[in-house]
């Protein structure tokens, strides 16, 4: 079967393969992040290298068309912080720092648009799907518009409350002259993944869940419910990780600019050339570097949101449920709406669609029925008596079955305990309701007495 969406043949689900379809643990969390580097890169790097080159682009495009030789003096040049003329030009060129604010904007929006992308490759793995380029581009082309203006709500909202902390901050240091920094200062960073745990799951949310932006933000915030700190851990891991490799990867590159800013102090035309080249190698390598750490991050919180979904949706009941006989048309996008419906708070299995109905990737349930082939609240499953009643006939609790006796009556008519079955002893004519004494050796009214 071929679609216009590839060439080739249609891809049967392994569910699995990549990461698990579970329940996971830390460790598996990261292993999936980093297993999807290698299982669709051309979606999982690709994108954001991209990306990262069209920022580097807009880069070297501000640096080219205004007066920034200064601007290069300065960062290549120590020496340069000296001239106070050049210093007054750099701050007073209106131009650069205009065309540097504008490309920034545009710069953040690109690169946090191929970061939201990354999402779809990392989705459709869950059933061992691979995504290209092109394919990661079109499967939500509808949504970006959507995915922009919710980018830019969440930086209106994040500078709103960062300029509020750091008032309070500012504040606060002041008034104790900097003592209650160190106590201020570690509220703040854990206020900063707070928020960002809280809201990192929303341009996923908006992607694949069909809400809106204040939706997104909402959905995301309430699937962190009764998994805050572990998620703020993780994602501390995920950018300490991330910062010590990016360190570690730039090293070389930091090498090549220290020795290049020796050479253009001791260049004849005041070093303008070299610092061009050097800040040129710098953003391009910065470039690169940040697009592949731009994907696995991606990557990691993807896998986060799935586990979040598993956790309070038993979403991988589903997602295995409809994953046998599942074939990849190009199109599918587990957990999307269109592959599940709107998700519920807890859901057992998804039982497919009706009979003669859409191929079960497009299956979406009617008004009044629970995705996932959930039944109603209020009616049981399966048949099954509702609570309070026995299935199967049985007598309700309290009655014995099979017709037995209650508790304290002996069945089968035998005799209470004390009571001689098969019928009554015989007994004593001297003493009414005793039994009569026994005869031969031990008999008698010394019997049972010491000798």
């Amino acid at each position: 079967m071929t679609t216009g969406w590839s060439t080739e043949e249609s891809t049967p689900a392994y569910p699995g393969r990549v990461f698990p379809i579970r329940r996971m643990t830390l460790g598996e969390v990261l292993g999936g992040g980093f297993s999807m580097l290698r299982h669709a890169p051309k979606a999982v790097i690709g994108v954001p290298f991209v990306a990262g080159m069209i920022s580097f682009l807009l880069s070297m495009l501000v640096f080219t068309m205004t007066p920034s030789g200064n601007i290069l003096r300065l960062m290549y040049d120590p020496m340069a912080f000296e001239d106070e003329e050049l210093l007054y030009s750099v701050f007073t060129s209106l131009a650069f720092w205009l065309g540097l604010i504008v490309v920034s904007v545009v710069q953040y929006f690109v690169l946090a648009v191929a970061y939201s992308l990354v999402a779809l490759p990392t989705l459709r793995a869950a059933y061992g799907y691979r995504t290209s380029f092109t394919q990661t581009l079109r499967l939500r082309s509808g949504r970006l518009g959507w995915l922009v203006l919710h980018l830019l709500l969440l930086s209106i909202l994040v500078m709103v409350l960062g300029a509020a902390v750091f008032v309070l901050v500012l504040l606060l240091a002041v008034a104790t002259f900097g003592i209650g920094l160190i106590l201020v200062l570690p509220g703040a960073l854990l206020l900063g993944a707070w928020i960002t745990a809280g809201l990192m799951y929303a341009p996923i949310v908006l992607l694949v869940e069909d809400r809106g932006p204040f939706a997104a933000m909402a959905r995301s915030w309430r699937l962190n419910r009764g998994r805050w700190w572990i998620n703020i851990g993780t994602v501390a891991l995920i950018y300490l990780m991330t910062f010590v490799m990016v360190m570690i990867a730039s090293m070389p590159i930091g090498i090549i600019s220290v020795i290049g800013g020796e050479m253009a102090m001791a260049s004849p035309d005041g070093g303008t050339t070299m610092s061009m080249v050097l800040f040129t190698l710098a953003s391009f390598f910065d470039s690169a570097v940040s697009a592949v750490f731009l994907g696995l991050v991606g990557a990691l919180v993807t896998v986060m949101y799935l586990n979040c979904r598993i956790h309070q949706e038993s979403l991988d009941v589903a997602l295995l449920t409809v994953a046998e006989g599942a074939v990849d048309d190009g199109t599918v996008i587990p957990a999307s709406v269109q592959h599940l419906g709107q998700p519920t708070a807890a859901a057992p299995q998804w039982h497919g669609p009706p009979a003669g109905g859409d191929h079960w990737g497009g299956h979406q349930p009617t008004a009044g029925q629970s995705p996932y082939g959930q039944a109603p609240y209020g009616q049981n499953p399966s048949g099954q008596a509702p609570y309070g009643q026995n299935p199967s006939g049985q007598a309700p609790y309290g009655q014995n079955p099979y017709g037995q006796a209650p508790y304290g009556q002996n069945p089968y008519g035998q005799a209470h305990h004390g009571q001689n079955p098969y019928g009554q002893s015989p007994q004593d004519p001297s003493r009414p309701g005793h039994p009569p004494r026994p005869d031969g050796p031990g008999s008698g009214p010394d019997f049972g007495q010491p000798r």
